[in-house]
């Protein structure tokens, strides 16, 4: 028997293109060490009911429960994380003015490490939260800052991080 970190049993909703849905109705997904789905079974396969037989009294088997489905996570390829900390503030002022006033000098608070990570951790918490889970992460000119995104797949997202440049010299 193949030890999985988990096994999943339930329904889930992907897509091929635009307008064809797939659904796969009350599979089993397991899922690797390396949080991959291995290998996904139907109930029209042969092994299937010796297999929930199997692995449903597990601690790792997880049943969902109706009206509970399985989505591919959302991918955000737009977003200023240095920026999060702002989140939900009003235009109040025209933009140009609005970075000087309010978006740069914010970002020069990211030369703050500590600043930085607990700001990071709660955009990479919200944004799972909310069912994102690859996103491209403009960054500031805080080198160091940026690093820290390295560490937020552990958490359970792809990502991507780039400079952002703000034309200022």
């Amino acid at each position: 028997m193949i030890n999985y970190t988990h096994i999943f049993h339930g329904t889930s909703f992907s897509s091929y293109s635009p307008k064809k849905v797939n659904i796969l109705e009350n599979h089993l997904f397991f899922v690797n060490s390396n949080g991959m789905i291995e290998k996904i079974v139907g109930p029209d396969h042969e092994d299937y009911t010796s297999l929930v037989a199997t692995y449903e009294r597990d601690a790792n088997y997880y049943r969902l429960k109706d009206g509970q489905y399985f989505l591919p996570g959302f991918i955000d390829l737009h977003v200023h994380a240095p920026q999060w900390a702002q989140n939900g503030t009003a235009l109040d002022i025209p933009l140009y003015d609005w970075l000087h006033t309010y978006t740069f000098p914010l970002e020069s608070k990211y030369a703050d490490l500590k600043f930085a990570t607990k700001v990071y951790e709660d955009l990479v918490s919200a944004l799972l939260a909310n069912g994102t889970t690859t996103v491209l992460y403009f960054a500031t000119v805080h080198k160091e800052a940026s690093f820290i995104s390295r560490n937020m797949r552990k958490e359970g997202t792809k990502r991507v991080s780039r400079k952002s440049s703000d034309g200022r010299s």
